[in-house]
């Protein structure tokens, strides 16, 4: 299976020659430095090349301008353009850009490869393929312009979907999208491979949207960007053939996709039951995340062979100098373990895929909330699934899903739906504002929904807050303290007080770790200093106890010393005397 997929873009090289009309050959031959990206072993190779560019553009995307061109290719022995060269397309930005984003634009469409040969290894009903493109300097020009070069390949090119949540609705095609889902489980939520546009099923110029948001360039939207994709994304055949899951939605967002699932039924590709579908999660070492960061931060260098570090070459380009200033000031990042994106001339090492397969398999994570929920009772990391729903209640709120009509009023409905799934997915931005909605306090996410107020809202209201104060949130703890200390938000009235929680979480409040300047209103010297009268006087399900009384008095003088709150600290040095005396006097008691 892996010598099968050892092929380079078979389907680019197949292709005739389309611009027999055109006087390519007769042009002028430029010699060329070609940068190439082996994306398995996360080094650039490069090469002298023979090239043949037209002057002028013949197309123009929203960035770049398309150039004929043709290279000779390395295996011949004589200067026969008929014979031996290929018709290529060489892409320029119409605007200057930093030198180092071409080829920031080459690691991530390589590395889109990756996604698109594990993809075909799971023997899909049509297989893909990603170009492969790589940097030429035309060293012979002022300056020595770059380019971006990769094979021109003849036939109707169309865009299937694209980094902000469009998908074609004209002749729908199933595979780009359930190639998209799959990058998104099988990542393990760590990327999604989008904008996928090309001829047939051979795509070029894709974005990657990552968790963190890092890296691929002005493209990378992040968990926004995941949110729009399984906002319009509907699992087809191909991807339940996969065994991927589907994405939670509301009833009436499902309602909205009804055209396109009718577009799917009219799709000619039907899946063959010969697929292999995804393996379950399973535990593993190996860190993903770690591995990504890695991957697309990590910067290569160019000296003539393969490389893996700046510090392992010598005489380093000039324009390499102004590509990466800041990897050359940086530690090298050992050399990581690749799939196979390797251009046709390249070698790959088996284990090496194997290796890249096993960690994917154990990576894979279903997108469906059900299983999230299972998988984060035991989870450190935040969830990424439960982000991507909270993007997109944000989305509705802002009117992202209006249409036309941007007058319309949001959908509401939809908007808590995925509020409640990050709430389920443990997301504390979304815990605090579901309590907030829930206690009827101002809260900047939906700002416009009220729930009835009874006792059911409340305790849920509290309960969210203690949950949120329970993964470390500092704000919810004193919260829930003044809750419990004045009933305030408490379904039941005074009966619900409780001081001995109040002091907990006071106590909690004031050890978390915060900057007092960023806590101006309640800084830990006050809390302390509550916590520590509470604790004097006793009070609802709480015993005066004057001796831990008089410690945190203690406490609390330092901190508003070393506040600088001088008077504070004067009076929390006197209570603290007071309660030590009184815990003295009932100690003699007691004899």
């Amino acid at each position: 299976m892996v010598l099968a997929m050892l092929r380079g873009d078979s389907k680019a090289n197949s292709l005739g020659d389309s611009w027999e009309n055109f006087d390519v050959e007769g042009l002028k031959t430029e010699k060329a430095t070609r940068y190439r990206y082996k994306a398995l072993t996360g080094t650039w190779v490069t090469d002298e090349v023979s090239i043949k560019m037209e002057p002028e553009h013949f197309n123009a995307g929203a960035m770049r301008r398309c150039f004929r061109a043709k290279k000779l290719s390395n295996f011949c022995h004589h200067s026969s353009w008929h014979r031996e060269s290929n018709n290529y397309v060489a892409k320029a930005y119409m605007v200057p850009v930093d030198r180092r984003t071409y080829f920031d634009d080459v690691k991530l469409q390589m590395e889109a490869k990756l996604w698109s040969e594990e993809y075909n290894r799971h023997n899909p009903p049509k297989k893909v393929d990603i170009m492969q493109m790589c940097v030429v300097e035309m060293t012979e020009r002022p300056d020595k312009p770059l380019y971006h070069f990769e094979h021109f390949i003849d036939g109707s090119y169309v865009k299937y979907n694209s980094n902000s949540g469009f998908v074609r609705d004209e002749n729908l095609r199933l595979t780009p999208q359930a190639f998209s889902h799959f990058t998104f489980e099988r990542s393990g939520h760590e990327l999604v491979v989008v904008d996928i546009q090309g001829v047939g099923d051979l795509y070029t110029d894709p974005q990657i949207h990552t968790a963190d948001g890092e890296s691929y360039g002005d493209g990378n939207l992040g968990t926004r960007g995941m949110a729009l994709f399984f906002h319009s994304h509907v699992c087809n055949t191909i991807c339940h053939s996969l065994n991927l899951t589907a994405f939670d939605l509301a009833p009436t967002e499902s309602k909205e996709l009804s055209t396109q699932i009718k577009l799917q039924q009219r799709s000619k590709t039907l899946s063959r039951g010969l697929e292999e579908v995804c393996a379950s999660p399973r535990e593993h070492e190996f860190d993903l995340h770690e591995y990504m960061r890695r991957r697309s931060s990590s910067s290569g260098h160019w000296s003539g062979d393969e490389v893996t570090s700046p510090l392992e070459a010598s005489s380093p380009p000039q324009f390499y100098n102004e590509l990466s200033d800041s990897a050359r000031d940086s530690a090298f990042i050992a050399k990581r373990t690749r799939f196979i994106s390797e251009s046709s001339t390249g070698s790959t090492d088996a284990n090496d895929c194997l290796r890249f397969q096993e960690v994917i398999s154990n990576k894979q994570r279903p997108s469906n909330i059900e299983a999230e929920v299972c998988r984060i009772s035991t989870a450190e990391a935040p969830s990424i699934l439960g982000q991507i729903h909270f993007d997109l209640a944000k989305y509705h709120e802002v009117g992202r899903f209006l249409g036309e009509d941007k007058t319309a009023a949001y959908d509401r409905s939809a908007g808590m739906f995925h509020l409640e799934r990050a709430v389920d997915c443990g997301v504390r931005e979304a815990i605090i504002t579901l309590a907030d909605i829930c206690l009827g306090r101002p809260h900047d996410l939906l700002s416009d929904v009220q729930l009835e107020d009874s006792a059911e809202t409340r305790r849920r209201g509290i309960s969210l807050l203690e949950r949120a104060a329970q993964a470390g949130d500092r704000a919810a703890m004193v919260d829930l303290a003044r809750s419990y200390e004045l009933g305030t938000y408490l379904p039941a009235g005074e009966k619900d007080i409780d001081w001995n929680r109040a002091v907990h979480w006071y106590a909690l409040a004031a050890d978390t770790d915060v900057d007092e300047s960023a806590v101006a209103e309640d800084p830990t010297y006050l809390l302390m200093g509550r916590c520590a009268e509470m604790l004097k006087a006793g009070g609802p399900r709480l015993e005066p106890d004057y001796s831990r009384a008089a410690e945190v008095f203690n406490s609390a003088a330092e901190k508003a010393s070393a506040a600088m709150k001088g008077r504070a600290a004067n009076r929390y040095f006197m209570e603290a005397e007071e309660c030590w005396a009184l815990a003295e006097g009932e100690g003699e008691g007691e004899e």
